[in-house]
């Protein structure tokens, strides 16, 4: 991309997201989770293929910290899983996706929703539906719920909610 980028930012659009754009997620349990950027969708300015580093630490994640960190959680987003918590693309690193297996135009829709996908390629469970990854939020409740001690759908929606809240205020 010719467009020089400053870190960090807050995406509006998918238009200046590149693969390996990661962002810091604050987690209830005062530890903190990282989302990454896998791509984009060419027709859709707002949705980008994220993922979520099998990483969580006591400080806001750097490219040093998460070096090396798979990703088993990956899926379609809508930008405001970033900017509606107040969350920022805080830099770049390369990530190694070649053993993803990410089929990047070929996703599973039931009732609405995004189903992940693991490394192997292997649907979730259908029977128990998980937040819609393209819903604001989605990569962020699947942190919240991994790695922010948090597993009631209802406790995490509050949660996120309050962020929001929070960030209204601010603005």
């Amino acid at each position: 991309m010719a467009t020089s980028r400053v870190f960090p930012f807050v995406p509006k659009s998918n238009r200046f997201l590149e693969p390996g754009d990661f962002f810091g997620m604050p987690l209830p349990n005062d530890r903190w989770a990282c989302g990454v950027v896998l791509g984009n969708l060419r027709k859709k300015r707002m949705a980008f293929i994220g993922g979520l580093f099998n990483w969580v630490g006591d400080e806001p994640p750097s490219c040093e910290s998460v070096s090396g960190s798979d990703i088993p959680h990956f899926t379609v987003h809508h930008v405001k899983t970033i900017s509606n918590y107040g969350l920022t693309i805080d830099g770049n690193c390369p990530v190694d996706q070649s053993d993803l297996g990410l089929r990047r135009n070929v996703f599973d829709v039931y009732r609405g929703g995004l189903f992940d996908h693991n490394r192997e390629g292997m649907k979730q469970d259908r029977s128990t539906p998980a937040m819609h990854a393209t819903s604001p939020g989605g990569l962020y409740a699947r942190a919240i719920r991994l790695y922010g001690g948090m597993g009631d759908t209802e406790e995490i929606r509050l949660y996120l909610g309050s962020l929001r809240e929070s960030l209204a205020q601010m603005n």
